[in-house]
Protein backbone atom coordinates (compact mmCIF):
# COMPACT_ATOMS: atom_id res chain seq x y z
CA UNK A 1 0.00 0.00 0.00
CA UNK A 2 1.45 3.41 -0.76
CA UNK A 3 1.35 6.29 1.31
CA UNK A 4 1.17 9.79 0.03
CA UNK A 5 1.72 11.31 3.25
CA UNK A 6 2.61 9.68 6.31
CA UNK A 7 3.70 11.29 9.61
CA UNK A 8 5.72 9.33 12.03
CA UNK A 9 6.79 10.37 15.63
CA UNK A 10 8.18 8.65 18.53
CA UNK A 11 6.38 9.24 21.97
CA UNK A 12 9.29 7.80 24.46
CA UNK A 13 8.44 9.78 27.42
CA UNK A 14 7.11 7.69 30.52
CA UNK A 15 3.84 8.74 31.81
CA UNK A 16 3.30 11.48 29.18
CA UNK A 17 0.06 12.42 27.16
CA UNK A 18 0.36 12.53 23.52
CA UNK A 19 -1.83 13.96 20.91
CA UNK A 20 -0.29 12.88 17.31
CA UNK A 21 -2.25 15.52 15.71
CA UNK A 22 -4.33 18.87 16.93
CA UNK A 23 -5.77 20.99 15.25
CA UNK A 24 -7.50 24.90 16.58
CA UNK A 25 -9.52 26.94 14.84
CA UNK A 26 -10.63 29.73 16.70
CA UNK A 27 -14.01 30.38 15.75
CA UNK A 28 -16.43 33.39 15.81
CA UNK A 29 -18.64 33.92 13.62
CA UNK A 30 -18.38 31.01 10.95
CA UNK A 31 -21.57 28.96 9.14
CA UNK A 32 -23.07 26.60 11.20
CA UNK A 33 -21.82 23.64 8.34
CA UNK A 34 -18.51 24.49 8.40
CA UNK A 35 -16.57 21.98 8.91
CA UNK A 36 -12.79 20.88 11.00
CA UNK A 37 -11.78 18.15 8.62
CA UNK A 38 -13.40 16.69 4.72
CA UNK A 39 -11.90 13.35 3.72
CA UNK A 40 -12.61 13.17 0.12
CA UNK A 41 -12.10 11.10 -3.55
CA UNK A 42 -12.49 12.47 -6.53
CA UNK A 43 -13.87 15.28 -4.92
CA UNK A 44 -16.82 13.79 -3.38
CA UNK A 45 -17.11 13.94 0.43
CA UNK A 46 -16.60 10.33 2.25
CA UNK A 47 -16.47 11.54 5.82
CA UNK A 48 -16.14 14.84 7.72
CA UNK A 49 -15.98 16.23 11.42
CA UNK A 50 -18.26 19.35 11.51
CA UNK A 51 -16.85 22.54 13.69
CA UNK A 52 -19.19 21.07 16.59
CA UNK A 53 -17.32 17.85 16.66
CA UNK A 54 -19.55 15.42 14.64
CA UNK A 55 -18.58 13.13 12.85
CA UNK A 56 -20.42 12.09 9.69
CA UNK A 57 -19.80 9.69 7.00
CA UNK A 58 -20.87 7.93 3.85
CA UNK A 59 -24.55 5.74 4.08
CA UNK A 60 -22.55 2.23 3.71
CA UNK A 61 -24.23 -0.95 2.69
CA UNK A 62 -24.67 -4.46 4.46
CA UNK A 63 -21.25 -5.71 2.80
CA UNK A 64 -19.64 -1.97 3.82
CA UNK A 65 -20.55 -0.56 6.76
CA UNK A 66 -20.42 3.26 7.33
CA UNK A 67 -18.15 1.92 10.66
CA UNK A 68 -17.12 -1.16 10.95
CA UNK A 69 -13.73 -2.91 12.17
CA UNK A 70 -10.64 -3.47 11.35
CA UNK A 71 -10.49 -7.16 10.54
CA UNK A 72 -13.95 -7.45 9.75
CA UNK A 73 -14.86 -4.86 7.40
CA UNK A 74 -18.66 -6.46 6.87
CA UNK A 75 -19.96 -6.03 10.18
CA UNK A 76 -21.00 -2.78 11.36
CA UNK A 77 -23.59 0.21 11.52
CA UNK A 78 -24.67 2.21 8.72
CA UNK A 79 -27.77 3.59 6.77
CA UNK A 80 -29.93 1.67 4.31
CA UNK A 81 -31.47 4.60 3.41
CA UNK A 82 -32.44 8.53 4.63
CA UNK A 83 -33.99 8.19 8.57
CA UNK A 84 -33.07 4.90 8.68
CA UNK A 85 -30.07 3.27 10.76
CA UNK A 86 -29.53 -0.59 10.27
CA UNK A 87 -26.57 -3.32 11.90
CA UNK A 88 -24.63 -5.61 9.07
CA UNK A 89 -23.47 -8.71 10.16
CA UNK A 90 -20.98 -10.65 8.02
CA UNK A 91 -22.65 -8.60 5.27
CA UNK A 92 -26.36 -9.36 5.91
CA UNK A 93 -28.63 -7.05 7.03
CA UNK A 94 -29.84 -7.95 10.44
CA UNK A 95 -31.22 -4.73 12.06
CA UNK A 96 -33.36 -2.41 10.49
CA UNK A 97 -34.33 0.87 12.62
CA UNK A 98 -36.71 3.72 11.69
CA UNK A 99 -38.85 6.32 14.00
CA UNK A 100 -41.49 3.76 13.91
CA UNK A 101 -40.26 0.38 13.49
CA UNK A 102 -37.24 -2.21 14.81
CA UNK A 103 -37.07 -4.78 11.88
CA UNK A 104 -35.10 -7.43 12.98
CA UNK A 105 -33.90 -10.39 10.38
CA UNK A 106 -33.70 -12.81 12.98
CA UNK A 107 -36.05 -13.96 16.04
CA UNK A 108 -35.13 -11.42 18.68
CA UNK A 109 -33.64 -13.22 21.71
CA UNK A 110 -33.99 -11.63 25.41
CA UNK A 111 -32.96 -13.29 28.58
CA UNK A 112 -35.28 -14.86 31.16
CA UNK A 113 -36.90 -12.60 33.52
CA UNK A 114 -38.60 -11.91 36.88
CA UNK A 115 -41.81 -10.79 38.14
CA UNK A 116 -39.72 -7.64 39.52
CA UNK A 117 -37.30 -7.40 36.25
CA UNK A 118 -39.28 -8.59 33.03
CA UNK A 119 -37.78 -9.51 30.24
CA UNK A 120 -39.38 -7.09 28.16
CA UNK A 121 -40.55 -3.85 30.26
CA UNK A 122 -41.71 -0.77 29.14
CA UNK A 123 -40.21 3.16 29.64
CA UNK A 124 -42.82 3.88 31.84
CA UNK A 125 -40.97 1.30 34.77
CA UNK A 126 -39.38 -1.89 34.87
CA UNK A 127 -41.99 -3.81 36.31
CA UNK A 128 -44.31 -3.80 33.93
CA UNK A 129 -44.05 -5.68 30.57
CA UNK A 130 -43.59 -9.55 29.53
CA UNK A 131 -41.43 -11.94 30.92
CA UNK A 132 -39.89 -15.28 29.61
CA UNK A 133 -39.43 -17.69 32.64
CA UNK A 134 -36.66 -20.37 32.59
CA UNK A 135 -39.55 -23.01 32.91
CA UNK A 136 -40.60 -22.12 29.27
CA UNK A 137 -43.94 -20.34 30.47
CA UNK A 138 -45.15 -16.56 29.30
CA UNK A 139 -46.27 -13.84 31.85
CA UNK A 140 -47.55 -10.60 31.13
CA UNK A 141 -46.34 -8.58 34.73
CA UNK A 142 -48.08 -5.34 35.65
CA UNK A 143 -46.80 -3.66 38.92
CA UNK A 144 -44.26 -6.44 39.55
CA UNK A 145 -47.40 -9.29 39.95
CA UNK A 146 -49.06 -11.68 37.28
CA UNK A 147 -51.56 -10.21 35.25
CA UNK A 148 -51.63 -13.15 33.05
CA UNK A 149 -49.62 -16.08 32.30
CA UNK A 150 -49.32 -18.41 29.24
CA UNK A 151 -48.31 -21.71 30.76
CA UNK A 152 -45.68 -24.97 29.40
CA UNK A 153 -49.34 -26.73 28.65
CA UNK A 154 -50.52 -23.95 26.31
CA UNK A 155 -53.28 -22.99 29.21
CA UNK A 156 -53.77 -19.27 29.50
CA UNK A 157 -54.89 -18.13 32.79
CA UNK A 158 -55.80 -14.74 33.93
CA UNK A 159 -56.50 -13.93 37.47
CA UNK A 160 -55.44 -12.86 40.67
CA UNK A 161 -52.19 -13.33 41.21
CA UNK A 162 -52.11 -16.12 44.48
CA UNK A 163 -54.67 -18.09 41.70
CA UNK A 164 -52.55 -17.94 38.58
CA UNK A 165 -52.19 -21.65 37.37
CA UNK A 166 -54.98 -22.98 39.21
CA UNK A 167 -57.96 -23.70 36.58
CA UNK A 168 -60.78 -21.39 38.12
CA UNK A 169 -63.81 -22.64 39.99
CA UNK A 170 -62.53 -26.62 38.69
CA UNK A 171 -62.33 -28.15 42.44
CA UNK A 172 -61.61 -24.92 44.34
CA UNK A 173 -62.11 -21.42 44.84
CA UNK A 174 -59.32 -19.28 42.32
CA UNK A 175 -60.52 -16.52 40.33
CA UNK A 176 -59.77 -15.90 37.09
CA UNK A 177 -60.38 -16.97 33.42
CA UNK A 178 -58.66 -19.93 32.05
CA UNK A 179 -58.75 -20.76 28.37
CA UNK A 180 -56.84 -24.53 28.16
CA UNK A 181 -55.77 -25.44 24.35
CA UNK A 182 -58.31 -28.02 23.56
CA UNK A 183 -60.86 -25.38 23.91
CA UNK A 184 -62.19 -25.82 26.88
CA UNK A 185 -62.78 -22.49 28.84
CA UNK A 186 -63.39 -21.91 32.65
CA UNK A 187 -64.88 -18.41 34.57
CA UNK A 188 -64.62 -18.23 38.21
CA UNK A 189 -65.99 -14.89 40.14
CA UNK A 190 -67.23 -13.99 43.60
CA UNK A 191 -69.37 -11.20 42.26
CA UNK A 192 -71.40 -9.57 39.36
CA UNK A 193 -72.61 -12.20 36.57
CA UNK A 194 -69.50 -14.32 35.77
CA UNK A 195 -70.26 -14.55 32.19
CA UNK A 196 -72.72 -11.60 30.48
CA UNK A 197 -73.51 -11.50 26.82
CA UNK A 198 -75.03 -8.47 25.26
CA UNK A 199 -76.48 -8.40 21.70
CA UNK A 200 -77.26 -4.93 20.71
CA UNK A 201 -80.54 -3.40 18.04
CA UNK A 202 -82.18 -5.93 17.49
CA UNK A 203 -83.54 -9.97 18.59
CA UNK A 204 -82.49 -13.21 17.55
CA UNK A 205 -80.12 -16.18 18.74
CA UNK A 206 -76.99 -14.80 21.02
CA UNK A 207 -75.69 -17.91 21.86
CA UNK A 208 -75.27 -21.26 19.60
CA UNK A 209 -74.85 -24.91 20.73
CA UNK A 210 -73.07 -27.15 17.89
CA UNK A 211 -72.30 -31.02 18.27
CA UNK A 212 -69.80 -31.68 15.75
CA UNK A 213 -69.80 -28.40 14.29
CA UNK A 214 -73.92 -28.64 13.53
CA UNK A 215 -76.10 -26.32 15.67
CA UNK A 216 -78.19 -28.34 18.37
CA UNK A 217 -79.51 -25.57 20.03
CA UNK A 218 -79.81 -21.48 21.02
CA UNK A 219 -80.79 -18.82 23.31
CA UNK A 220 -82.30 -16.14 21.70
CA UNK A 221 -83.11 -12.71 23.30
CA UNK A 222 -85.97 -10.06 22.66
CA UNK A 223 -86.43 -7.02 24.12
CA UNK A 224 -88.02 -8.18 27.16
CA UNK A 225 -87.59 -12.43 27.42
CA UNK A 226 -85.15 -14.83 26.94
CA UNK A 227 -85.75 -18.27 25.53
CA UNK A 228 -83.76 -21.20 25.90
CA UNK A 229 -84.15 -23.69 22.44
CA UNK A 230 -83.06 -26.91 21.25
CA UNK A 231 -83.21 -28.18 17.80
CA UNK A 232 -86.86 -30.28 17.24
CA UNK A 233 -87.64 -29.62 13.38
CA UNK A 234 -89.90 -31.81 12.12
CA UNK A 235 -87.00 -33.22 9.03
CA UNK A 236 -85.27 -34.14 11.71
CA UNK A 237 -87.54 -37.00 13.42
CA UNK A 238 -89.43 -39.55 12.51
CA UNK A 239 -92.53 -40.44 14.13
CA UNK A 240 -92.52 -43.75 15.64
CA UNK A 241 -94.21 -45.83 18.18
CA UNK A 242 -93.90 -46.33 21.57
CA UNK A 243 -91.38 -48.94 22.98
CA UNK A 244 -93.11 -52.33 23.56
CA UNK A 245 -95.03 -52.87 26.89
CA UNK A 246 -95.36 -48.89 27.82
CA UNK A 247 -97.75 -47.54 29.94
CA UNK A 248 -98.38 -44.19 30.52
CA UNK A 249 -100.16 -44.54 33.48
CA UNK A 250 -97.97 -46.79 34.95
CA UNK A 251 -94.99 -44.00 34.08
CA UNK A 252 -96.98 -41.48 35.58
CA UNK A 253 -98.00 -43.41 38.42
CA UNK A 254 -94.61 -44.16 39.16
CA UNK A 255 -93.08 -40.38 37.94
CA UNK A 256 -95.53 -39.16 41.07
CA UNK A 257 -94.58 -42.07 43.73
CA UNK A 258 -91.23 -41.06 43.22
CA UNK A 259 -92.27 -37.27 43.59
CA UNK A 260 -89.90 -35.90 47.33
CA UNK A 261 -89.26 -33.19 49.46
CA UNK A 262 -85.63 -33.22 49.77
CA UNK A 263 -82.98 -30.46 50.66
CA UNK A 264 -79.48 -30.65 49.11
CA UNK A 265 -76.68 -31.37 52.01
CA UNK A 266 -74.75 -27.75 51.44
CA UNK A 267 -78.26 -25.99 51.74
CA UNK A 268 -79.91 -27.65 54.11
CA UNK A 269 -82.57 -24.79 55.53
CA UNK A 270 -83.74 -25.20 52.35
CA UNK A 271 -86.77 -27.60 51.24
CA UNK A 272 -87.84 -28.49 47.30
CA UNK A 273 -89.70 -30.89 45.82
CA UNK A 274 -88.73 -32.87 42.80
CA UNK A 275 -86.69 -36.02 42.17
CA UNK A 276 -83.78 -38.03 42.73
CA UNK A 277 -81.86 -38.34 39.79
CA UNK A 278 -81.30 -42.36 39.80
CA UNK A 279 -85.19 -42.59 40.12
CA UNK A 280 -86.16 -39.82 37.60
CA UNK A 281 -84.39 -41.67 35.39
CA UNK A 282 -86.56 -45.16 35.57
CA UNK A 283 -89.33 -42.91 34.10
CA UNK A 284 -87.25 -40.09 32.23
CA UNK A 285 -84.23 -42.45 31.16
CA UNK A 286 -83.31 -39.31 28.36
CA UNK A 287 -83.45 -36.84 31.29
CA UNK A 288 -80.72 -38.02 33.19
CA UNK A 289 -77.04 -37.76 32.78
CA UNK A 290 -74.57 -40.04 33.92
CA UNK A 291 -74.89 -43.41 36.28
CA UNK A 292 -75.78 -43.66 40.06
CA UNK A 293 -72.98 -44.02 42.17
CA UNK A 294 -70.47 -43.57 39.92
CA UNK A 295 -66.77 -42.86 40.70
CA UNK A 296 -63.60 -41.77 38.56
CA UNK A 297 -60.43 -43.11 38.70
CA UNK A 298 -59.23 -41.66 41.94
CA UNK A 299 -62.56 -42.62 43.84
CA UNK A 300 -64.29 -39.39 43.54
CA UNK A 301 -68.11 -38.84 42.92
CA UNK A 302 -69.38 -38.19 39.09
CA UNK A 303 -72.29 -36.53 40.08
CA UNK A 304 -75.83 -37.57 37.97
CA UNK A 305 -77.45 -34.43 36.76
CA UNK A 306 -80.77 -34.35 35.49
CA UNK A 307 -83.72 -32.11 33.01
CA UNK A 308 -86.56 -32.02 34.79
CA UNK A 309 -88.58 -29.92 31.97
CA UNK A 310 -87.88 -33.56 29.89
CA UNK A 311 -90.92 -35.24 32.06
CA UNK A 312 -93.18 -32.29 30.23
CA UNK A 313 -94.17 -34.41 27.37
CA UNK A 314 -95.26 -37.17 29.68
CA UNK A 315 -97.49 -34.90 32.30
CA UNK A 316 -98.78 -33.59 29.22
CA UNK A 317 -100.16 -36.97 28.03
CA UNK A 318 -101.26 -37.82 31.15
CA UNK A 319 -103.36 -34.44 31.55
CA UNK A 320 -104.62 -35.36 28.31
CA UNK A 321 -106.01 -38.71 29.58
CA UNK A 322 -107.36 -37.03 32.05
CA UNK A 323 -109.05 -34.34 30.26
CA UNK A 324 -110.89 -37.14 28.08
CA UNK A 325 -111.82 -39.21 31.19
CA UNK A 326 -113.10 -35.61 32.56
CA UNK A 327 -115.07 -35.48 29.35
CA UNK A 328 -116.34 -38.74 29.02
CA UNK A 329 -117.91 -38.51 33.10
CA UNK A 330 -118.85 -35.30 32.05
CA UNK A 331 -121.42 -36.37 29.06
CA UNK A 332 -122.63 -39.26 31.45
CA UNK A 333 -123.58 -37.18 34.15
CA UNK A 334 -124.99 -35.13 31.64
CA UNK A 335 -126.81 -38.25 29.90
CA UNK A 336 -127.82 -39.80 33.38
CA UNK A 337 -129.84 -36.30 34.10
CA UNK A 338 -131.57 -36.32 30.91
CA UNK A 339 -129.22 -33.38 29.85
CA UNK A 340 -128.43 -32.68 26.14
Amino acid sequence: MAFLHTLTDTWNNVATTWAAIRMNVTDSASAADSVLLELQTNGTSRMLVAKGGNVRTSLGAAASPAYSFIGDPNTGIYSPAGDEIAVGLNGVEALRMTALINDFAAPLIVPHGTLSLPSISANAGQTHGINFFSNGSVGFIIDGEFSSIIDTDGTWYWGQPDTIGLTPGSGNMSKGTAIQPDGTVYFSSNASPVISVNRNTSSGTIVNWNRDGVTVGTISVSAGATAYNTSSDYRLKDRVDPPDGYDLEVEFSRLATDLTWYSFKTDPEVKRLGWMAHEFARTVPLGVVGEKDAVDEEGNDIIQMMDQAKSIPLIVARMDMLVQQVASLTAQIAEMRGEE
